[in-house]
């Protein structure tokens, strides 16, 4: 039991326009070097989230507000926060501002209450997310796609993440040398304005390293141990100052 406890668990969280289906190629590697790995389908995109317990939290891109808003939450319970190539919030603005700026948002509803949403084409996944990716790849992902939204009304109404919460929690940054899917510029402005603990490239991959660069993407994730380690005495910290 001991020796359970002591291996990594990882919680995956996927993108828009995506849900957990997207780490089927990922998952089996770390579980077999003895490793948990969590798949969560978020609720507007399938089943409902399940119980986080102490993890290693990985968010892909929009999954990044997601994450960031439970570790605001749940700081005790996330040891290390990995944002992949994801949109990472900081504390000082909200965590609507990175949509505001780097999207164009469409709306539809009432004035009173708009709905954002978004839609990918296969122009779209081939030219921006999937061209390292094979094939075969794309045309599974062109036949589950489906649209999603950027719950930007949800997070303009979100206060700005806590220090005590989300800023206490170890973050890692992970970049693709051939992304094409989020802007350069605004890649160094959440490296630049985030208290990052690392900031690792995966090489060779574009948005999809879970497809086109998986083994490298488990390798990277591999060494999130050491992040762990640095994450759980952080909070064992915290617990001696409570207690005093």
């Amino acid at each position: 039991m001991a020796e359970a406890e002591n291996k990594n668990h990882f919680v995956l969280v996927h993108g828009i326009c995506n849900s957990a289906w997207n780490w089927f190629k990922l998952k089996p590697q770390p579980e077999s070097a003895s490793c948990r790995v969590t798949l969560l389908d978020l609720a507007a995109s399938g089943i409902n989230m399940k119980a986080i317990h102490d993890a290693i939290v990985v968010g892909h891109g929009l999954g990044g507000p997601n994450l960031a808003l439970t570790m605001d939450l749940f700081p005790h319970k996330i040891s290390v926060g990995v944002f992949l190539l994801a949109f990472m919030p900081n504390t000082i603005l909200q965590p609507s501002y990175l949509v505001d700026k780097y999207f164009e948002i469409v709306t539809i509803g009432s004035p009173e209450e708009t709905f954002t949403i978004t839609t990918m084409g296969p122009n779209f996944l081939k030219s921006r997310l999937y061209q390292v990716s094979r094939v075969k790849n794309l045309e599974l992902v062109k036949t589950l796609v489906r649209p999603g939204s950027l719950f930007h009304q949800d997070l303009s109404k979100e206060k700005t993440l806590s220090d005590e919460g989300y800023g206490s929690v170890t973050r890692v940054f992970f970049f693709c040398d051939k992304d094409q899917a989020i802007n350069i510029k605004l890649k160094r402005w959440m490296i630049n304005n985030n208290p990052l603990k690392a900031v690792l490239e995966i090489k060779g991959a574009e948005h999809m390293p879970m497809f086109s660069k998986t083994k490298q993407l488990c390798n990277v994730l591999m060494r999130e141990k050491e992040f762990e380690i640095e994450g759980l005495k952080r909070r064992k910290r915290e617990k001696r100052n409570q207690r005093n």
